[in-house]
């Protein structure tokens, strides 16, 4: 500031004399540290005979205005770029139709020229850009004008926005002074049409748990190409097709119910309605999920009903239809019993007898274990097994071969297929036991049920 004299008694005095007389110049001096200020120009003339055109007096300089009260010649020193910048769409946007996208511009400094016009550029991770005719298409346009407004500008959209890509919209503003933005920004945003999914894993539908069940496990995914079922017949791959806007780590919900009665209220099954909990979620686009949920909650046999559902991906959409596993608890043992041959036999080609499962439990297997007990013949294999091919000192339990339904009982359905609560027939084939002669035989049968409960 050297240069300028800021002293209230001799600063309007500094009157600088020009090069030329009819046509004049005047040399700016050095202005880099007064960018974006404004200044104020008066002149004045003097003849040969030594008169001078009239001066401003210190009130009408103050005032920038000429001696005559006109104004003054004022100008803008700006050499400063201004800046504009996209704000909407936010980062996930769920519509294909967006309106417009937006944003603000600025020009930097004290007494900036101000911003004259703002344009806009927006390309598609396709790399196809949107082109002035409002269509997509290869090879970067020039910058176009924006629709309306400079501090807070929009551009009005022509063009729908598809499923999984991701868009880039950069702004660019000029000035009034000729300074155009070149430090341009990018502002990315991602469309996302998808419909998140969660899914059980655990326990499998119409599959069975035990006592030894601490969780509740699943899947859930957001991604585009991973659930054409939910967003096209069919995904049609790379391109730039990768986008999705994600799932936030609490957004799984989960609720379970006693089937037909009532919903799980936390502690107890007490709701008439879904409660519905956060279960823990990692992953982003996808990933997997566990709910902690002990074994202790359930009652054995029953079943129930567990219901899981995204509530919310970050662009706003969320799960309608809920994924929904039907399972089994069965802490319950089978029971069975073998009841032929009893007696003496020439042959015993078969080894038969019953079982039966608590519903909703079902049946899956008898174990049956053959035992000599003693031999008088010359052949013996006392206190030996078979195991199926030959007799061996350790126990060994045989499958039988089938099970059928013996008795339905009250409101079972008596169509010869062994169903949960039924008792039911097995039989072993035992042509291929290679009896001893004059020998005693025990049978043990321990019934397997699809829970893995066993006798």
């Amino acid at each position: 500031l050297a240069d300028w004299d800021q002293v209230a008694g001799t600063k309007r005095l500094r009157w600088q004399p020009d090069s030329g007389l009819k046509d004049w110049t005047k040399a700016f001096p050095s202005m880099g540290f007064l960018d974006s200020t404004r200044f104020t120009i008066w002149v004045r003339a003097t003849d040969i005979a030594v008169t001078t055109s009239a001066t401003p007096s210190d009130a009408q300089l103050d005032a920038n205005n000429n001696a005559d009260d006109t104004p003054a010649i004022q100008f803008t020193f700006d050499d400063s770029k201004p800046v504009a910048r996209v704000f909407y769409p936010p980062q996930y946007a769920n519509s294909p139709t967006l309106a417009a996208i937006s944003g603000t511009s600025a020009d930097v400094g004290l007494q900036p020229a101000g911003v004259q016009a703002v344009q806009f550029k927006l390309k598609q991770s396709n790399n196809d850009w949107w082109q002035p005719l409002n269509n997509w298409a290869p090879g970067e346009p020039a910058f176009s004008p924006v629709t309306s407004g400079i501090a807070s500008w929009l551009k009005a959209n022509g063009v729908n926005f598809a499923d999984g890509y991701q868009y880039e919209a950069t702004g660019r503003a000029s000035d009034f002074a000729g300074n155009i933005e070149t430090a341009l920004a990018t502002h990315t945003f991602i469309v996302d049409l998808t419909t998140p999914v969660a899914r059980v894993s655990l326990p499998a539908n119409n599959g069975f748990v035990g006592a030894t069940l601490t969780q509740i496990l699943g899947t859930a995914d957001d991604r585009y190409c991973a659930l054409p079922a939910e967003s096209e017949v069919a995904c049609p791959g790379g391109g730039g097709r990768i986008y999705q806007s994600g799932i936030a780590s609490a957004a799984v919900m989960m609720a379970m119910q006693e089937l037909n009665g009532a919903f799980w209220a936390g502690s107890t099954f007490t709701a008439s309605v879904p409660v519905w909990s956060s279960a823990s979620f990692v992953g982003d686009s996808s990933g997997n999920w566990t709910w902690a949920f002990a074994a202790a909650n359930l009652i054995s046999p029953r079943q129930y009903r567990v219901s899981t559902r995204v509530s919310g991906d970050r662009a706003g959409n969320y799960q309608i239809v809920y994924a929904t596993n039907t399972f089994t608890y069965d802490t319950t043992n089978p029971t069975s019993l073998a009841t032929a041959p009893a007696g003496s036999f020439g042959a015993v080609n078969f080894i038969e007898g019953v079982a039966t499962d608590t519903a909703p439990g079902a049946l899956e297997n008898v174990l049956i274990s053959i035992k000599e007990e003693a031999c008088a013949g010359t052949i013996c294999h006392n206190g030996n097994y078979w195991s199926g091919t030959a007799w061996v000192a350790n126990e060994v339990w045989l499958g039988t071969a089938t099970i059928t339904e013996s008795d339905p009982g009250d409101g079972g359905n008596d169509n010869g297929v062994c169903e949960a609560g039924e008792t039911c027939h097995w039989v072993y084939n035992a042509s291929g036991v290679n009896w001893d002669n004059k020998s005693d035989y025990s049978v043990v049968a321990r019934a397997r049920d699809v829970g893995g409960n066993i006798k």
